[in-house]
């Protein structure tokens, strides 16, 4: 099926970023001043800009580790690597050799793949990131596995 000239398929070219920071980032702001005062985590992506060079991208929110909130499912660190760009895969689909599993470790028996088993790899490490972003998503401290 040649979808060349599909109209779904052409690239949407637009430059909100304006937009965001007058109208949009205000909400953003009073939404996170609730949810922190009250403890609520939650994140927000916007794709402010997009054309041929790439997407341009405003996170924000009240994550778990650095606001002291414990859930008992917490998919905000998952949440945060997709935001940042982490690839994932399917469950189950990487296949360790030996030479791995002696590295990292025989993975926990308790993962199923449907996202509600929270457990911690052997050998795995905990990383700060210390990027740019003003927002409190950058000061979470995210387990990312052996490097």
């Amino acid at each position: 099926m040649n979808r060349k000239n599909d109209p779904k398929d052409e690239l949407t070219v637009y430059d909100a970023r304006k937009l965001y920071t007058e109208q949009i980032r205000p909400h953003i702001v009073e939404i996170k001043k609730i949810c922190k005062l009250n403890k609520v985590p939650f994140v927000c992506t916007c794709a402010t800009a997009n054309d041929e060079k790439g997407t341009t991208y405003e996170n924000d929110g009240v994550l778990t580790g650095s606001n002291n909130i414990n859930l008992k499912e917490d998919r905000f660190i998952r949440y945060l690597l997709v935001i940042r760009g982490a690839e994932l895969a399917p469950i189950g689909s990487i296949k360790l050799d030996k030479a791995a599993i002696d590295y990292i470790g025989e993975p926990p028996e308790n993962i199923d793949g449907d996202g509600s088993d929270e457990a911690e790899c052997p050998g795995s490490k905990k990383v700060k990131d210390n990027s740019d972003n003003e927002s409190d998503m950058g000061a979470d401290v995210v387990d990312i596995g052996e490097l």
